[in-house]
């Protein structure tokens, strides 16, 4: 909150730390409460001594004093704050009929004094604030005194150190003063040029242009006159002057004096700045910049392109407002990522922003330049492709998902078998934690792990008794002949070797390379484990089922000999508190 009179200035309470010194506590939070939903920062003590001690080190401090404190009245109290501080503004709480002790106290140096009634909390804020405008009044007097002191000198030494050039010529030219400014944009030494004409100086044709517009003008002045000058080594200097007619006195010639600044790098930063401004008007990226609030201060050809807006349409319009944006989540590793706009009409765009704050004085401002890159083909594309890998996606998992019931088909007795064991492997791999590519790629090996037993013959598959070691041979060879099918398949996983290892065992008693715990994938240690307690849990031609206990039992007994001890625990605890059910 800022309080202002209409015929005096405002003030900033913010600036100001109100302390109260008042022994009622109740009273003391009451006071600083008003003061600070006025805006104050307040501070409050009950005793002198506790406000000597949490007296602040800034200046704009007003103390609110009740005169009658323990141990220390507010006489003493104003005497040890002046040995500490210098001039410390305060105002004195007095009860009803007190205004005896109020008046003696101004005689103090009080600014005012406050009367203990009901109705101070409506007053207070007001009366704060007029002891605070009064105070700044009396700074802003002294200064004002201060600084007609020093005018005399400051005005003295002003013509010596102005950054622009002052120069006096009499009615016929002749220069007779040029302050340093003037000598160095003209480049000549120190009053070494004083009594050369206006001709050493300027062309002919810009003297006598100059003369026409001083005649044409009526009060014999003329501002803003672009020359050119050159300097004594023959370097051109752009100048803009002013030029105003002495009038004659009794002591000075008539004449003219010519104030006027060297503009050179002005005129070049200009032509950069239109340099640039081609520039950004010529790239094929959208570029906007935006003032401190945010407005849009300057939209480019590609930016009209792009969203369909005129640069006349959106100049001074919040940014946000012009440009519907919305911020998907952006990776870690990028600062802006893309971003959805939509175009005047209603387009969906895609966009890489690049934003780069503007910097004023070394420091950053709240402006910014952003440049917004293209990308709607280029995502559409990728959208698009994803459909299409998605479409591509279903179809591989019909195909595998056919593969497995071929496999079914010739043994009737399994039917369902894969697609229970890639389910159980699934359930398995997402408890280790496995990444989704390898969560895939065992679900992908688990529903074809059986295609090699199409290489069997179906009368071995199916037979009720026990088979011969010919032909078990037979079913030992099908990760093998599985493998020689699915190697020729371009699969983005190893299936064909996740097929291949299904069999083999820690210790190297699996089939069919023997292969030892290091050797086998992690993929087909979780495939063996679940192929087994499938197996184990359903009905064959030549067994009745043994049931999930005693699958689980078989996989407990060779945990770490034959199975890998990580997959069978997950294993057991997915079964045993029903998580997982086939």
């Amino acid at each position: 909150m800022i309080f202002q009179d209409k015929a005096q200035k405002a003030i900033e309470p913010d600036k100001w730390t109100i302390l109260v010194v008042e022994d009622d506590e109740g009273l003391n939070s009451l006071l600083r409460k008003n003061l600070e939903r006025a805006g104050f920062t307040a501070l409050g003590a009950t005793t002198a001594e506790g406000a000597l001690e949490l007296f602040p080190t800034k200046s704009d401090i007003l103390v609110i004093l009740d005169y009658c404190l323990p141990e220390m009245d507010g006489i003493r109290f104003v005497e040890e704050l002046t040995k500490r501080e210098k001039a410390v503004p305060f105002l004195v709480l007095t009860g009803q009929g007190d205004e005896r002790t109020a008046v003696e106290m101004m005689k103090l140096g009080a600014r005012d004094y406050l009367v203990k009634e009901p109705s101070i909390l409506e007053y207070l804020p007001e009366s704060v604030e007029k002891v605070i405008r009064d105070i700044e009044t009396e700074r802003r007097l002294r200064l004002a005194e201060r600084a007609l002191v020093e005018s005399e000198e400051r005005y003295r030494a002003l013509l010596q150190n102005l950054n622009e050039g002052v120069a006096v010529f009499n009615r016929e030219g002749t220069l007779t003063y040029a302050n340093p400014s003037a000598e160095s944009i003209f480049g000549f030494e120190t009053n070494s040029q004083l009594g050369k004409n206006t001709v050493e100086f300027l062309s002919e044709s810009q003297i006598e242009a100059v003369k026409k517009q001083i005649e044409k003008s009526d009060n014999k002045s003329v501002s803003n006159i672009d020359l050119i000058i050159s300097k004594p080594d023959g370097e051109p200097r752009d100048i803009i002057a002013s030029v105003v007619m002495l009038p004659p006195s009794e002591s000075r010639i008539e004449g003219y004096l010519v104030t006027f600044r060297d503009i050179t790098e002005r005129i070049q930063a200009q032509e950069k700045v239109k340099y640039l401004a081609k520039l950004v008007e010529g790239v094929s990226d959208a570029i906007i910049s935006t003032d401190s609030d945010f407005n849009i201060a300057s939209w480019n050809s590609a930016a009209e392109k792009l969203y369909g807006w005129k640069a006349e349409e959106v100049i001074g319009k919040p940014i946000g407002e012009v440009l519907k944006t919305e911020y998907p989540e952006k990776s870690e590793d990028e600062e802006f990522g893309e971003v959805n706009q939509l175009s005047k009409c209603g387009k969906k765009i895609f966009a890489l922003p690049s934003v780069s704050f503007l910097r004023e004085n070394g420091k950053e401002t709240n402006g910014m330049v952003v440049v917004y890159h293209d990308i709607t083909e280029r995502r559409n594309a990728e959208i698009e492709l994803k459909k299409s890998f998605e479409k591509l996606k279903q179809i591989f998992n019909s195909v595998v998902d056919i593969v497995g019931r071929i496999v079914e088909v010739r043994d009737p007795y399994t039917a369902g078998h894969e697609r229970r064991v890639a389910k159980l492997s699934v359930a398995i791999a997402k408890k280790m934690g496995l990444t989704q590519d390898k969560i895939d790629a065992i679900r992908t090996s688990a529903l074809v792990h059986d295609i090699g037993k199409i290489y069997v013959p179906s009368e071995i598959l199916s037979k009720p008794g026990r088979l011969t070691k010919q032909e078990f041979d037979l079913i030992k060879a099908h990760p093998l002949k599985g493998y020689e099918i699915l190697e020729a398949v371009e699969f983005p996983w190893p299936v064909s070797t996740i097929v291949l290892q299904h069999h083999e065992r820690l210790d190297g008693s699996g089939y069919p390379n023997g292969l030892k715990s290091p050797e086998i994938l992690t993929e087909a240690k979780i495939l063996a484990v679940a192929d087994v307690v499938e197996a184990m849990s359903s009905h064959r031609p030549y067994r009745p089922a043994p049931g999930v206990d005693a699958a689980l039992e078989e996989v407990i007994q060779n945990r770490g000999k034959l199975f890998d001890p990580q997959v069978v625990d997950i294993c057991l605890n997915l079964l045993r508190d029903n998580s997982f059910t086939f």
